[in-house]
C-alpha cells in the first residue's frame, strides 16, 4: 500500500512516495503469500530452486504488495535481467516503497534500453518520471511528463493520463504554481475517478494539499487524512 504523509500543516517539501503508478499486471497466482509465515520462507526457497527467472520476479512482486520488503530484496536479487528485464522494474517499485527515489532512476534507465512493447515501454517511462519528481529532478521530470501526456491523449491511455497529470501537477506545487496545479488536478481527477482506479487517491492528497495553501488552513489535510484512512 502507498504511504500518505499525515501532516498537520502544509508542507511544500512533503513527495509521496509514486510507487510505480502503473505496475505491469501479473496472472492471479496459484498461492497466497502470508506475511511472516513459515510458509512464505518455504515457498520462497522451493520456487528458488524450480521458478524460472520471470517466475521468480513475479513472486517477488506479490511479496512487495504484501510488504514482505526484506523477502521481496532477496528474491529480486536473485533474478538475472538479462533473462527478465521486469526486474529492474520491480526493483524500482522496491526503492519508491523505501523512499529512495534516486536509486530507482538508473535502473529504470537501464530497463527502457531493453527491448520492450510500447505499453512497456510507457509504463516504464512514467515511473522514470516519478522517479524524478520524487528526486526532485524537475526538469528532467517535466520533460519526459510532456512526451507521456501526448503519447497518453494520442493512445487512449486514460490511467497513464491521469498518473501524469498528477505527477506534473507537484512539479507545479513545488514552483509555487497553483493556479496551475489546480489545472492538472482537475483534469486527473477527470481521468482517474472515471476510472475508479485507487491511484486517485494521490490525486486527491496533491488536491487537498493545494486547498490548504489557497485557503491557508489545514482543514483540508484533515479532511484527506480522513478519507484516506477510511478506505
Amino acid at each position: 500500500s502507498n504511504s500518505t504523509n499525515s501532516t498537520n500543516s502544509p508542507d511544500p517539501d512533503a513527495t509521496p512516495a509514486p510507487v510505480a503508478p502503473t505496475e505491469t499486471p501479473l496472472p492471479p497466482p496459484s498461492f497466497t503469500v502470508q506475511p511472516t509465515s513459515t510458509k512464505t520462507h518455504t515457498l520462497t526457497n522451493t520456487l528458488n530452486e524450480t521458478a524460472t527467472p520471470t517466475e521468480l520476479a513475479e513472486y517477488a512482486m506479490l511479496l512487495l504488495r504484501s510488504d514482505l520488503l526484506v523477502e521481496a530484496w532477496k528474491t529480486l536479487e536473485k533474478v538475472d535481467a538479462t533473462e527478465a528485464p521486469e526486474v529492474l522494474l520491480f526493483k524500482s517499485f522496491h526503492h519508491f516503497r523505501n523512499w529512495r527515489e534516486p536509486e530507482a532512476i538508473p535502473l529504470l534507465q537501464t530497463y527502457l534500453r531493453h527491448s520492450l512493447d510500447p505499453y512497456q515501454a510507457v509504463v516504464g517511462r512514467l515511473n522514470l518520471a516519478a522517479a524524478y519528481v520524487g528526486s526532485s529532478k524537475y526538469s528532467e521530470g517535466e520533460v519526459l511528463l510532456d512526451e507521456l501526456i501526448a503519447t497518453a491523449r494520442s493512445s487512449s491511455f486514460s490511467r497513464v493520463l491521469g498518473n501524469c497529470l498528477e505527477l506534473r501537477a507537484q512539479i507545479d506545487i513545488k514552483r509555487g504554481d497553483l493556479a496551475r496545479a489546480r489545472v492538472s488536478l482537475e483534469a486527473s481527477a477527470r481521468e482517474l475517478e472515471a476510472m475508479g482506479t485507487s491511484d486517485a487517491i494521490y490525486m486527491k492528497k496533491w488536491r487537498a494539499f493545494v486547498e490548504a495553501y489557497e485557503t491557508k488552513s489545514v482543514n483540508p489535510l484533515i479532511g484527506f487524512r480522513a478519507e484516506a484512512l477510511a478506505n
